[in-house]
């Protein structure tokens, strides 16, 4: 006859296993993370820390700080000519057209506005365009609102979204997988907003952080960015705040590359130790 604390230990280790297993397949894919550590100061170096190789391309005028600049050690420095400039900031192999991926997407950061001004005051978090104005967000300093496309502002106040220069911001756009959809903003990890995030159906096969085209002008950003990622869904309220807390650990907690257990997870362990050190203890007393 099978000793029932044995049984009992096999029940709630499965469950504890179980859940890790649920937790660990419930978590949205993290496309690109870019931390822009190890890099020593050449934005050549600069890789896809999420390891899908999503490796950044610099379009000029964007370098990695040393001495520890950034958010969390270094971080991506955007120090554009002027906002007429061709080209720009970096792009990444991401696809975010709309209706190619479903589940919505995420993207999202932490941003530092330098205290040269571009020309238009307008500094541009991500984008795709072909000179259509096709989708992106840049956050405007002459009126402190994140905008979309042609200066569409959020229906949020400006109030709430005002960015001091030199402080360091947790910026987040997430959107779902419909064509025509609208871009909801966090500041801080505080909802602020919605806008039109762009064109209806046109294909948006790459993305760029820094610069809103490769043709025209570019609203250019003019500061720091550090630890930037996409992930492959849209995230709750509960995850943003998990991201702003930890920085990287929270976005690899998010993505379950590094999970960590819920607290009934925990629980059910704890209790599967406990019935270990109770049939120890009886077998010590046989």
């Amino acid at each position: 006859m099978q000793h029932p604390f044995k049984t009992r230990l096999r029940q709630v280790l499965l469950a504890a296993g179980l859940a890790c297993a649920a937790q660990a397949q419930a978590a949205t894919p993290l496309l690109g993370l870019y931390t822009f550590e190890g890099a020593n100061g050449n934005f050549g170096n600069v890789v896809d820390a999420s390891g899908n190789n999503k490796n950044p391309v610099s379009y000029g005028a964007v370098s990695v700080t040393t001495g520890g600049q950034g958010y969390q050690g270094e971080a991506a420095r955007f120090s554009p000519a002027s906002y007429l400039a061709p080209t720009g900031g970096f792009e990444v192999d991401i696809n975010i057209t709309q209706g190619v991926n479903p589940n919505g997407m995420t993207i999202g950061g932490w941003i530092n506005l330098a205290s040269e001004r571009t020309a238009q005051g307008a500094n541009t978090f991500f984008s795709h365009d072909n000179g259509g104005w096709d989708r992106g967000v840049w956050y405007n300093r002459d009126t402190n609102t994140w905008q979309s496309r042609a200066y569409t502002a959020l229906s949020g106040s400006s109030s709430s979204s005002a960015m001091n220069i030199g402080q360091w911001y947790f910026v987040v756009a997430t959107f779902d997988g419909s064509v025509g959809n609208n871009v909801n903003m966090y500041l801080d990890g505080r909802y602020i907003g919605q806008t039109p995030f762009g064109e209806d159906g046109n294909p948006a096969p790459y993305l760029r952080f820094g610069a809103y085209d490769n043709n025209s002008t570019t609203e250019p950003f003019s500061g720091r960015m550090d630890n930037v990622f996409v992930f492959g869904g849209v995230l709750s309220q509960n995850e943003i705040n998990t991201i702003q807390q930890g920085g990287v650990a929270g976005i690899q907690q998010v993505a379950g590359v590094s999970p960590v257990p819920e607290p009934e997870t925990y629980a059910m362990m704890l209790a599967g130790l406990g019935v270990i050190g109770s049939i120890a203890r009886r077998r010590r007393q046989a």
